[in-house]
């Protein structure tokens, strides 16, 4: 992934930043599967917890979609607070985080194809 190129190369907002898209695709290719688009970040977040966890299958959590909101957080903060310093752990959390939902996601759609 390249949030983890980017993690390596001490480049913590821009590995947020990547590490949080990664996640936002993989949000959106789940809600393609319900034919769905939406055009904001939290309208998909919103969508994904409505439809893959309060109506899913037991495949995604709560505990997902905290991870996922707090990464949006840490996003925005990356993005946009001149003043925000990301640490390395953190940041290695993101990328973690974003490679753990993309793979969940990608066996997710294997399955129900």
């Amino acid at each position: 992934m390249e949030s983890r190129l980017l993690l390596e190369k001490n480049a913590y907002k821009s590995s947020n930043n990547r590490a949080f898209y990664a996640i936002e695709k993989s949000i959106k290719a789940l809600l393609a599967t319900k034919e769905m688009e939406v055009l904001t970040h939290n309208g998909g977040l919103k969508q994904f917890n409505y439809l893959f966890i309060h109506k899913g299958d037991g495949t995604f959590t709560s505990d997902d979609y905290q991870k996922i909101a707090k990464a949006e957080q840490i996003r925005n903060a990356s993005d946009y607070d001149d003043f925000y310093i990301s640490s390395k752990e953190e940041t290695r959390e993101q990328v973690e985080l974003a490679e753990t939902f993309v793979n969940k996601v990608r066996k997710y759609l294997m399955e129900i194809k």
